[in-house]
C-alpha cells in the first residue's frame, strides 16, 4: 500500500451545509410512510464532525432527516452522470 493509498483511505471529505444532494434511497418515516422518494433533492443543513456520522438533510417539503454519505451523491455528480449517459445515448 502506497502513502497515497493510506492517506486516501483515512481522508473523508466533509461537505458543508448548503450543499445540494440527491437521495439514492427512499426516505421513510417511523410509520413506513414515504417522506421523500429516491431521487429527491435536499440540502445539507448540518454537516457531521467526521466521516463516521450522519448529515442532517432538509428537503423542499420541509422534511429533515439524518443521512449517511453513501445514501446520496452531490447534485453536481448526479447531474454530470445523467448528462454523460444522455451524451452516450444511454438515455
Amino acid at each position: 500500500m502506497t502513502v497515497t493509498d493510506r492517506l486516501s483511505s483515512q481522508f473523508h471529505l466533509i461537505l458543508p451545509a448548503g450543499t445540494q444532494v440527491v437521495t439514492r434511497v427512499e426516505i421513510q418515516g417511523a410509520d413506513g410512510q414515504v417522506l421523500a422518494p429516491c431521487g429527491a433533492v435536499g440540502e445539507i443543513v448540518k454537516a457531521p464532525d467526521d466521516g463516521s456520522h450522519s448529515y442532517r438533510v432538509r428537503f423542499a417539503s420541509g422534511v429533515e432527516t439524518a443521512l449517511r454519505r453513501h445514501e446520496w451523491p452531490k447534485i453536481a455528480t448526479f447531474c454530470w452522470r445523467s448528462n454523460a449517459a444522455k451524451w452516450n445515448g444511454a438515455m
